[in-house]
Parts: C-alpha cells; sequence; structure tokens
C-alpha cells in the first residue's frame, strides 16, 4: 500500500475530512495530492498526520505492510528477546553471585562488582531496577573506616569512582583527592625504584 493511500484509508476510517487533518499542518490541496499518491510529504508531516489520526510509527508500519510485521522488524524483536534480554539475565545472575560472595565473605571487591553491574542495568533501562542504598551504605561504611591506602584499595575506590562519583557518595571529590594523589605518590616512588 501507497503511503498516500494509508493516509486517506486512516483519516476515513476516524470519519476526518481533509480540512481536518490538514488545519495547521499544511494546506489541503498539499493533503490531497499526498493523498492521491501525486506527490510526496516530509517525514515531519507525516509525523504530525499520525499525530493528528492517533496512530503510533509501529502502527502505521504494520498497516503500511499490509498488515505484515517486517522482517527487520522481527529481527530486532527477535534481537532483543533472544539476546538483549539474555543479557540482562546473565547480568542478574552475576548480581546475585557477586551479592552472595559478598555476605559470605565481606570482601569488598564482590560488593563493587554487584553494584557495579546494577547501575549499569538501571543506566541502561532509564530506571531503577536495582535498589542500591544497601550498596551506599556499605561503600560509605568501608571508605570511611580506610586508614591506610594500598593498592588494592585504589583498585577498589577506582572501580567505585567510575560508576559512583556522584551518584552514590555525597562527598566523593574529598575521597578522590586524597586517593589520587597517594596513588601519584606510589606510582612515582615505585618508578624511581625501577631506576636501581
Amino acid at each position: 500500500m501507497e503511503h498516500g493511500t494509508l493516509i486517506r484509508k486512516l483519516r476515513k476510517e476516524r470519519n476526518m475530512s481533509q480540512t481536518q487533518l490538514a488545519a495547521g499542518i499544511c494546506s489541503r490541496t498539499t493533503l490531497s495530492s499526498f493523498e492521491n499518491n501525486h506527490s510526496n510529504v516530509s517525514s515531519d508531516l507525516l509525523f504530525k498526520y499520525l499525530e493528528r489520526l492517533n496512530v503510533t510509527v509501529q502502527e502505521y508500519s504494520f498497516y503500511l505492510n499490509d498488515s505484515v510485521t517486517p522482517e527487520k522488524e522481527y529481527l530486532s524483536a527477535y534481537f532483543y528477546n533472544e539476546i538483549t534480554k539474555k543479557h540482562d539475565e546473565e547480568i542478574a545472575e552475576r548480581i546475585r553471585g557477586f551479592r552472595s560472595k559478598y555476605e559470605n565473605t565481606h570482601d569488598f571487591y564482590f560488593c563493587c562488582m554487584s553494584i557495579e553491574l546494577k547501575l549499569f542495568l538501571n543506566k541502561k533501562h532509564s530506571k531503577d531496577l536495582y535498589d542500591v542504598d544497601e550498596d551506599k551504605r556499605i561503600i560509605k561504611n568501608y571508605l570511611n573506616r580506610v586508614q591506610q591506602w594500598g593498592i588494592l584499595k585504589y583498585l577498589y575506590f577506582q572501580i567505585v569512582c567510575i560508576f559512583l562519583i556522584v551518584i552514590i557518595l555525597e562527598e566523593p571529590f574529598q575521597y578522590c583527592l586524597k586517593g589520587l594523589n597517594y596513588l601519584v605518590q606510589l606510582l612515582h616512588i615505585k618508578m624511581i625504584y625501577q631506576y636501581f
């Protein structure tokens, strides 16, 4: 089916005149020419028609393809359902595994890995799939207890900073400056020792 023919069909199904559909969008003659397949319109105009007709782009595409889901849409749905969704389930399983290891060992590394993946999925889906309040508390308590910053502590801290600086910690900058300053000094000393 042609675009113009479909717009005319959708307009008539909704008992709208060409004047009603075109009002504030374009002239009635532009719409008439388009519906009779004598001209094309910009995608901007087409989207405005669809909005006024209360038809989504997906519905329009479905109707345009004679009520058959196009191969590209089918493949997109397959990709999302079979690959992306399974990948999310795999990440969720890793989160549970890291959390369990943290609870059994109290090794801060596993807490960092768990929250990193939680924040990744929250960001990916633009919503809070995982509550990270408990993780925030654990991280704050851990960083407040650190007396001496070793290399392993800096690696933990780096993981935390990458994913949590503004999201989790209210005072990250002070920790970051203290930690980075010490790391720079430590790396500088290591480089000097390599020459001896």
